[in-house]
């Protein structure tokens, strides 16, 4: 068993953003994992709604702060931990840029890449 608190009963369960700023999404390339570019997404704290996470991701990993739109849709796939098969569902919200600037916190590198 897991002790994972975001997973449960081999399901763990994301919310992240598609930040668009003219015609760029923003995009991250994890730490330790150069060859990967992603969204930003991480699980909900104890109270927090699925888009104040996908709020709060978005600026922890990138150093933005977004408006929160519109529910894309979702994304699952399976991947493992400990020898364990885990199905991962991650919640995708189309969020508009606010303020900040790209940073480096969490993440290797924020970048910008055209949306087309």
């Amino acid at each position: 068993m897991s002790t994972d608190p975001r997973i449960r009963d081999g399901v763990e369960t994301s919310f992240g953003g598609v930040t668009v700023r003219g015609d760029h999404v923003l995009v991250i390339t994890p730490a330790g994992r150069r060859r990967i570019t992603t969204l930003p997404k991480g699980g909900a704290r104890a109270g927090e709604s699925g888009r104040d996470a996908a709020a709060r991701e978005v600026r922890e990993e990138t150093g933005v702060t977004v408006e929160v739109g519109a529910k894309l849709g979702e994304v699952s796939y399976v991947y493992r931990r400990d020898g364990r098969r885990i199905r991962k569902i991650v919640h995708f919200y189309l969020c508009s840029f606010v303020s900040g600037s790209i940073s480096r916190h969490r993440v290797h590198r924020s970048a910008t890449e055209p949306a087309s």
